[in-house]
């Protein structure tokens, strides 16, 4: 048995791949900066503050960091703030709200991304992504960086002579769909961000995520990789179609390395930003179940859920743009970054 306590070996999980990400990504370009990250408390954000107070500590980076989320931090997230010049503070983004110091780096992580959420909270959805955006732009330097989070949403259904789809297809969605508000808030999002950076002496990056997954889960994310993992903890996976769905996912650390390139080190506007392996639900799940030892099953029955069964049933992205400029990446395999995710997840459940 593993002496470590459980939270020591979470965070020790977490840790591994920030060290791996500033071997990835040299924080540099951060000295003497003003930063400012949104939706800290998120799967992203929460890996971009531990990026940021661990250059901080450990490469003695120079620079102050404030943190915007909805709620108080999260348990796991509460040591990387003892000690090092980051702030952070409560917000909710989906209100008015007001920011009197300027930034050099704003990285707009803020957003429902879980399909549940972003469906039952239609209006928030469109404030954080448009009126917040908006906003925090304004805040940002002359000669300074914008990060806006965008998603592979933004292209809906993708015709499968697109597959793997590039940053120039301008993507097709159903503006009258159940997640219509999330991918369009997006779009327009992106538009605004665009527009501005033409305006302005100041530099924009679009970063097309998509499907990412890691240690940060909750067991409350409604996202299909922690529906699965909750129902695997109860001890059985009950799948809610037959699970034909295609996704291609990306382990959060290195999702978060694309995005900490593409923001200091990017030439381009618009960077898609996932992984390389494609698996079905059906596989996903069975690979969770298995890791679990839990059966897995389908529901005979049309699922009534409006999140479910709405989203684009092929997603695969071309990431030739960012490997030719950020080189040879070293995705963590599916196999690796689902061990790594239930090896934390478990620990944090106790």
């Amino acid at each position: 048995m593993n002496s470590k306590e459980p939270s020591s070996i979470a965070k020790s999980i977490i840790q591994e791949d920030i060290i791996k990400i500033l071997e990835q990504v040299d924080p540099s370009p951060l000295q003497g900066k003003r930063v400012l990250v949104t939706g800290t408390n998120g799967l992203l954000g929460g890996y971009l503050l531990a990026y940021l107070a661990t250059a901080i500590q450990k490469k003695k980076i120079s620079c102050e960091v404030r943190c915007i989320s909805k709620n108080n931090p999260n348990q796991y997230l509460r040591e990387y703030l003892d000690g090092v010049a980051v702030t952070f503070e409560t917000k909710d983004l989906g209100r008015p709200f007001d920011l009197n110091e300027h930034y050099d780096i704003v990285f707009h992580a803020a957003g429902y991304s879980q399909p549940k959420k972003f469906i039952e909270n239609p209006l928030e959805t469109v404030k954080i992504n448009i009126d917040a955006t908006l906003s925090l732009i304004e805040r940002v330097i002359d000669g300074g960086t914008f990060v806006f989070f965008s998603s592979a949403e933004t292209y809906g259904d993708i015709p499968a002579d697109r597959i793997p789809v590039s940053e120039t297809y301008r993507g097709e969605v159903d503006t009258t769909g159940k997640r219509a508000v999330y991918a369009e808030a997006k779009r327009l999002g992106e538009a605004i961000v665009s527009s501005v950076e033409r305006a302005r002496n100041i530099k924009a990056r679009i970063l097309r995520i998509s499907h990412t997954y890691g240690p940060g889960i909750t067991k409350n994310d409604t996202r299909l990789m922690g529906d699965i993992l909750r129902m695997a903890e109860e001890g059985r996976i009950v799948l809610q179609d037959e699970g034909r769905a295609i996704k291609t996912f990306g382990y959060v650390g290195d999702t978060t390395a694309m995005i900490l390139y593409a923001a200091l080190y990017g030439k381009e506007r618009v960077y898609n930003i996932g992984g390389k392996d494609s698996l079905s639900v059906a596989e996903l799940a069975g690979q969770i179940g298995q890791a679990y030892g839990v059966p897995v099953s389908v529901e005979n029955k049309k699922n009534q859920k409006a999140h479910i069964g709405e989203d684009p049933q092929i997603v695969r992205l071309d990431m030739t743009r960012l490997e030719k400029e950020m080189g040879q990446i070293p995705y963590t395999s599916i196999k690796e970054g689902l061990r790594r995710l239930i090896s934390w997840y478990k620990t944090e459940q106790k």
